[in-house]
């Protein structure tokens, strides 16, 4: 009877013999205090509404009573533990699942929905994805978009003001395939360090873009592969950069840049000009000097994964409602403003746009139009495309941007470095073009949409 435990499991599963009979009001007064006693309940009850007050030590109680209360407690321990066991079973689970989209993430194999069938087949497909104001937690979608964006506003100049309209994800089977198995072999020849890929820009042409995307980059000595520019000042082989600044030079007044998985491996820094030369003996790829240019030689190290749409920041951000995430087929060109009719390519040459633009006759496309033009444009004057304006029913008269304008025609530096004019379209939310637009505009015969046509 002088047992010190309180716990009332203790009793439960313990048998407590009394020597003697019942004890008289006096001796239960004394042992009332004692670590046998068993507090009163003040709760409520089991369900129906009764309750019932322990008043006594388990000592003192008859053998029914004892049975009763062991009855009780040994269905109140099964009871916690089976929620015991089932709460064990759920963060269990939660771990497991946890762990399993770690895992994922790390090997990069969190799939969006459409993707595992991608794979699997032999087309190429090209998954669209856009801002989400909602933060879902694993969503592959999301994680790629915000992968993109990053990248490219990590490196870029601070005073740019170039914002991502959307990225979209590129699914090539063969492309990924060759990629996946050129880093085995780097991880097999020079180790795991040297076989994670880099995230890097690549410019070009627009319409270079989807074949690229579905055949992947030709390099040095296979059909089709020529350089734009030059032989290569730090090698013959494809230009990257981590610095979407330094893409942005090669893609011909366009708007999209490519975002490739490319795997360095073991680079040769270059310390000065070598044009045209091949891979150095013992290295998988070059850099320039300043580390800002990285050069590859083998088209297998190459994932062109993302395609990256820009535009000029304007106005505040806003989120768009996009629908849901869908593999669409590559897109050969933009349909006109409107919708319907063939569709109508943006010019990649400027300067022959110019050129077949005033060839054409007089229309009146630009009817409803009320234009204002910079002082500089990069491929005519101020007065010359006044009158081409004019000559296909548009007014371009009027030095200032007003409320009336429905254009401002101007150029990237003057977009960079506000002028009062960008500023003032900034403030009315008027659309600002290249001259670019006025070209294709005359040359599909019809106005086009204007947030396809950013200054360049």
């Amino acid at each position: 009877a002088n047992c010190f435990r309180k716990n009332l499991l203790h009793f439960a599963e313990f048998s407590h013999p009394v020597a003697g009979g019942s004890t008289s009001a006096a001796a239960a007064d004394d042992e009332s205090e004692t670590d046998t006693d068993i507090a009163s309940s003040d709760s409520g009850g089991e369900e129906g509404g009764s309750s019932t007050k322990l008043k006594r030590s388990f000592s003192e109680m008859t053998e029914t009573e004892r049975r009763e209360v062991m009855e009780k407690a040994m269905k109140a321990k099964e009871e916690l533990e089976k929620k015991l066991k089932k709460a064990h079973q759920e963060v269990a689970e939660n771990r497991k699942e946890l762990q399993s989209l770690r895992e994922q993430l790390n090997e990069g194999h969190l799939l969006i929905e459409g993707e595992k069938e991608a794979l699997e087949g032999t087309d190429t497909a090209f998954f669209s994805l856009h801002a989400e104001r909602s933060y879902k937690e694993g969503s592959a979608a999301q994680i790629h978009y915000r992968l993109a964006e990053s990248q490219f506003h990590r490196l870029l100049n601070t005073t740019s003001n170039c914002r991502i309209s959307k990225v979209v994800y590129v699914i090539s089977p063969n492309v990924v395939k060759r990629f996946r198995s050129a880093q085995e072999k780097l991880k097999g020849t020079l180790g795991e360090a040297l076989s994670y890929p880099v995230l890097a820009f690549h410019g070009t042409a627009e319409k270079n873009i989807d074949p690229i995307c579905e055949q992947g980059f030709k390099v040095p000595g296979q059909t089709g592969f020529r350089h734009v520019t030059d032989t290569g000042w730090y090698g013959r082989g494809v230009y990257f950069s981590e610095y979407p600044a330094y893409s942005m030079g090669y893609i011909k007044g366009g708007t999209k840049l490519l975002l490739c998985q490319v795997l360095q491996g073991k680079a040769f820094k270059c310390t000065k000009l070598i044009h045209g030369e091949s891979l150095k003996s013992g290295h998988t790829s070059h850099t320039s000097p300043c580390g800002k240019e990285l050069v590859i030689f083998d088209s297998a190290h190459i994932w062109p994964c993302y395609i990256v749409h820009y535009t000029y920041a304007y106005t505040e951000f806003k989120y768009n409602k996009q629908p849901s995430v869908k593999a669409t087929p590559p897109i050969a060109g933009k349909k006109k403003k409107g919708g319907g009719g063939a569709s109508f390519p943006k010019s990649t040459d400027p300067c022959l746009a110019f050129t077949d633009a005033s060839a054409m006759p007089s229309s009146s496309i630009f009817d409803e139009e009320v234009m204002v033009i910079s002082d500089k444009q990069s491929m005519t004057t101020q007065g010359e495309l006044a009158k081409l304006i004019t000559k296909h029913g548009g007014s371009a008269g009027g030095s200032s941007v007003t409320a009336s304008t429905t254009l401002l025609i101007t150029t990237v530096h003057e977009v960079t470095y506000p002028t009062t004019k960008v500023r003032r379209a900034t403030d009315l939310q008027t659309p600002i073009v290249s001259d670019l637009f006025i070209f294709d505009s005359i040359l599909a015969g019809k106005v086009l949409d204007p947030n396809d046509y950013p200054p360049s």
